[in-house]
């Protein structure tokens, strides 16, 4: 069908990139586009957040800064003026970052109902210093974060009106931006829907190698939030989190910048087809929290 249309898809359009990038007639081009969010159970400035962070999220994984950013934006129905005030708290977190707004539309439809309010585009103009083309055979592969912090945020936000867990904490630019000077660090990849069992299924696709998790070895690392089986649990939305691969002959080295940070992390072993949790396959759950009946308490 895109043949027929003359369309094209850029090659690193593709799973497990989080990230497009294309170069033009020598102009270098990183850029994302994302649903913007609106949650009726989230402030004003906690939704403007949110919206900013998960395309923030994948873009930061190519190690580059957007310096523009695309907006379009509906209003949801039954929203009066707390939806202003989170299109001012947008504006005002792209101001922060130093973020042009290129392009920015608004308007009330009538047609939408709360839960997404349009669309970003992140655009910046550098060459990806992260990569899946800087994959090599040999490289090691690590989670740093915590699985399931996603998750626990939006059910306590649901559940209490409040979590123990900020919107920033849902960022990895506390983790991208440090490893930027990090000889070794090769391609960052960012956890969200799925956490890290489809994290790692993209990583597989995208690469060919198979993935052997110990839920032992993962374990340490679950956010707090106790729920279903074991695959339930490490498959739960981790935004906030990355996968790292690193050339093998950094590891000491990136293991060694990673324990003085004091992030939470864990080396994933690389092997065999797929991903396998405890030996088994795994096939990963997108299941959203507050219909399993959770409990962070427990």
């Amino acid at each position: 069908m895109m043949k027929r249309h003359g369309a094209v898809m850029l090659k690193s359009n593709r799973i497990g990139s989080d990230f497009s990038f294309m170069n033009l007639k020598g102009i270098s081009m990183v850029f994302k586009m994302e649903p913007m969010v609106y949650y009726p159970f989230l402030s004003s400035q906690e939704n403007a957040k949110l919206s900013l962070a998960f395309p923030m999220n994948d873009f930061l994984t190519s190690g580059t800064f957007p310096q523009v950013a695309m907006i379009d934006m509906e209003k949801p129905m039954d929203v009066g003026k707390e939806y202003w005030d989170y299109v001012d708290s947008l504006f005002t977190l792209f101001e922060g970052k130093g973020i042009k707004i290129a392009s920015g539309h608004t308007g009330n439809y009538e047609n939408i109902r709360s839960g997404v309010v349009g669309s970003i585009a992140l655009i910046g103009y550098r060459k990806p210093v992260f990569s899946y083309l800087r994959i090599r055979e040999r490289d090691a592969f690590y989670l740093i974060g915590s699985i399931g912090l996603e998750t626990r945020y939006f059910y306590e936000k649901r559940k209490y009106g409040k979590s123990t867990i900020s919107e920033e904490t849902l960022s990895v630019e506390k983790y991208v931006l440090p490893l930027l000077r990090v000889k070794g660090v090769h391609y960052i990849h960012d956890l969200s829907e799925g956490g890290l069992i489809r994290g790692l299924r993209e990583v597989s696709l995208l690469t060919g190698k198979g993935f052997r998790v110990q839920y032992s070895g993962v374990k340490h690392l679950l956010s707090g939030l106790r729920y279903g089986s074991r695959v339930e649990r490490v498959s739960s939305s981790s935004s906030g989190s990355i996968l790292v691969s690193v050339g093998f002959r950094e590891k000491k080295s990136f293991e060694d910048f990673v324990t003085k940070k004091g992030w939470p992390f864990t080396e994933i072993p690389v092997g065999g087809r797929g991903v396998t949790l405890d030996g088994k396959v795994a096939v990963e759950y997108d299941i959203f929290p507050d219909v399993m009946g959770l409990d962070s308490n427990k």
